[in-house]
């Protein structure tokens, strides 16, 4: 039974890799070899999130970010973990207008029973490739324990990140994990009168 799991779980990497080539594949063949960016050789893309500290509750949303530098962004994959018995997402992930065509992307139940999340966008042929800073994405998180003070994170797995320019090179990246705090304790200081 274990040897059909592994089997099974080799599959879906190849087809995922499988697709990747022929999205990069496709956008060399649609004409996005014609731009070009002009970061600086092995500048890395930075992913992080805004705000990267959390503090819950309230209810927040958390947006993933990019700092693309000048790099002209043509394709996306993300792939985070959390921890679902601290947080869970309050509603569907949203993908923003600048690479919106949106090839997998997953959903808020999904997420909450596995604690991972994948998002996998590509540009539309008809649209600019975005550069610099921009949201790639907003994720709604809430608490879902009531331990006061719990530290835990939004993380990007090693692996399972790759962002690729219009000319179809992957990019390098560095990314930076959302710190949270869960049901923070509150500090009172004595008022001290003179």
């Amino acid at each position: 039974m274990n040897h059909s799991v592994n089997f099974v779980k080799m599959c879906r990497i190849l087809l995922r890799g499988l697709l990747i080539f022929v999205l990069v594949g496709l956008m060399a063949r649609s004409g996005f070899t014609s731009i070009h960016s002009f970061a600086a050789p092995n500048e890395s893309v930075r992913l992080f999130f805004s705000p990267q500290n959390l503090l819950l509750p309230p209810n927040i949303t958390t947006s993933l970010m990019i700092d693309a530098k000048s790099y002209n962004i043509g394709f996306v994959r993300v792939e985070l973990s959390f921890d679902p018995s601290v947080i869970i997402l309050t509603g569907e992930i949203l993908t923003t207008g600048l690479v919106k065509t949106v090839i997998s992307k997953t959903s808020k139940d999904q997420a909450n029973a596995s604690g991972r999340i994948l998002i996998i966008i590509v540009l539309a042929p008809e649209d600019s490739p975005p550069n610099g800073i921009f949201e790639l994405a907003q994720i709604p998180i809430r608490p879902n324990i009531g331990y006061s003070n719990l530290q835990t994170s939004i993380s990007f797995i090693n692996g399972g990140t790759q962002i690729v320019d219009v000319a179809a090179t992957t990019l390098p990246t560095s990314s930076e994990h959302g710190l949270i705090t869960v049901n923070p304790t509150r500090m009172f200081l004595p008022i001290v009168r003179r």
